[in-house]
């Protein structure tokens, strides 16, 4: 059998980038009282995208996450410290300049 795909299932973009925004939200501490082990898998999502840019929190206090903020598919704000930006593309490339867009919004919001 060959290993379960969320995304081949949830094809279009408006899924994909709901998951991962209902996913982030999971890592904020008050959802552990619900679910301690999705929290957990939650936080330790959060955890690895920030490790691919810098040092990740050692722990997590705040989440905020969503989508479509800035024209930014995914978002979300750790800590108040850090900010993830996810661009999502099915089917479609890059145009427009988006990632030098998201990068600028990104900066701006660190200021």
């Amino acid at each position: 059998m060959t290993r379960p795909n969320l995304f081949s299932l949830a094809t279009k973009e408006l899924s994909q980038d709901a998951f991962l925004a209902w996913l982030m939200q999971w890592a904020a501490p008050e959802c552990r009282t619900d679910n301690p082990a999705l929290c957990d898998i939650a936080a330790d999502f959060v955890r690895h995208l920030i490790g691919l840019q810098g040092e990740p929190p050692t722990s997590i206090s705040t989440v905020k996450a969503g989508r479509q903020w800035e024209n930014i598919d995914v978002w979300a704000e750790i800590n108040d410290s850090h900010l993830i930006i996810i661009e999502d593309k099915v089917g479609t490339g890059e145009h427009s300049g988006q990632l030098a867009r998201y990068r600028e919004t990104g900066e701006n919001w660190c200021r």
